[in-house]
């Protein structure tokens, strides 16, 4: 996302306008940044992992999220507004190889 993407994001509270990823976001300045980091290590990773912030670009809760969107999927308890994406391989590579 822009910056600017955010405020429309944010702003609209639209739960159905966003479902197609589950809420999840990168920002467009923290994938360049990836990218970069990649090329200047000459990077042999060849397998793939989502590089999303940690949290979803709503301000409301998983839970309520889940259950006005997918009403039928089973209702896990999640108040926080972390990503619902799998995220841990990318933060593990970003983390160990931060410099």
């Amino acid at each position: 996302m822009e910056p600017e993407d955010y405020a429309d994001s944010l702003a609209s509270g639209d739960a159905r306008k966003r479902k197609w990823n589950f809420w999840g976001y990168i920002d467009a300045r923290d994938a360049a940044q990836a990218f970069v980091w990649h090329l200047r290590r000459k990077s042999k990773v060849r397998k793939c992992s989502s590089s999303q912030m940690a949290d979803s670009v709503m301000e409301r809760d998983n839970h309520g999220l889940l259950k006005e969107v997918f009403p039928m999927s089973p209702q896990a308890v999640i108040w926080s507004n972390e990503t619902l994406l799998a995220i841990d391989k990318a933060r593990s590579v970003l983390v160990t190889n931060r410099t």
